[in-house]
């Protein structure tokens, strides 16, 4: 594709990813004092994630194997309105807290997985170099953004407020997830 065409194409992968990243950065910023204020400290903090992270491979297997034969825009959907869903439970109690993990890390791994290959394939063979290094970029800047940002909110308004901001970011992620994955449907039935 051509710059213009290139940049429309990567843009909402780019887009994503920066804010699956700052999702990420921002919340980590207030889950382990959720899970200190749900009586998860120390060691049993690695603990929980662990199994929260063991729990998630239930969730994102299946996406990643459903992705490839049926090409879907429904699946790369799924798996952003399960990071969505897993911001809500962040404000429960300790079993909220793990389903609401176990949602996030199967959305999240499903995303990192099919975020880059979906760029990939909507970018062509001319650009792909250029195009996935756009995309790296934007994943780390999402990192730092979504640390600096969510410090901030945490100083300025406290650490609830992270949950409310990751929301919103979430809720931007499920709507760019929806374009990109037209974006890459539309792309892919062009040849």
């Amino acid at each position: 594709p051509d710059a213009p065409v290139a940049f429309q194409v990567i843009l909402p992968f780019a887009g994503c990813i920066f804010l699956l990243h700052a999702i990420l950065a921002a919340a980590f910023l207030v889950i382990p004092r959720l899970l200190e204020q749900t009586g998860v400290v120390g060691a049993a903090q690695g603990e929980f994630y662990l199994m929260s992270l063991l729990a998630s491979l239930l969730l994102t297997v299946p996406l990643v194997l459903l992705v490839k034969p049926h090409k879907s825009v429904l699946i790369p959907v799924t798996g952003a309105v399960l990071v969505v869903a897993s911001l809500i439970g962040l404000a429960g109690n300790k079993p909220a807290l793990g389903v609401a993990l176990a949602l996030f890390f199967g959305g999240f791994n499903f995303l990192e997985a099919w975020l880059p290959a979906g760029a990939s394939l909507a970018s062509g063979r001319q650009r792909r170099g250029e195009l996935l290094g756009a995309y790296s970029t934007a994943q780390f800047l999402g990192v730092f953004a979504g640390g600096a940002g969510g410090g901030l909110i945490a100083a300025t308004f406290g650490v609830q407020a992270i949950v409310v901001a990751v929301g919103l970011l979430g809720v931007l992620l499920l709507a760019g997830v929806v374009y990109a994955a037209s974006t890459q449907s539309a792309t892919l039935s062009r040849g």
